[in-house]
């Protein structure tokens, strides 16, 4: 898509991604989870943040700043869109709201 310059079809086909992991978490609810199966959770949260550090990456071209803070978060700067480059166990970075809330009067 990118290549026929659709750059908007592409970026929806990230956000589809985003709202089916979406999906995901809620269906799976690692947080109930976790109360019986802490490694199935965590295989969980794993899918998810990995499709997360995918969806950063395919969108570089289009929000660097932004993409940068999340694989920076991460701890992902420099990954490629290949599955299983986010190393499990790393300690996600704090950060401030990425898109903060604009307040209007």
């Amino acid at each position: 898509m990118i290549k026929a310059l659709q750059v908007h079809q592409a970026i929806e086909e990230v956000i589809i991604l985003v709202r089916a992991v979406n999906k995901y978490v809620e269906a799976q609810a690692p947080w109930k989870v976790a109360k019986t199966d802490l490694k199935a959770a965590g295989n969980i949260l794993y899918t998810a943040t990995e499709a997360l550090r995918i969806s950063a990456v395919l969108l570089s071209a289009v929000m660097p700043e932004r993409v940068g803070v999340v694989l920076g978060v991460l701890g992902a700067a420099g990954s490629s869109e290949k599955w299983g480059e986010l190393k499990g166990g790393t300690q996600l970075k704090s950060h401030e709201a990425l898109f903060p809330r604009i307040e209007t009067k």
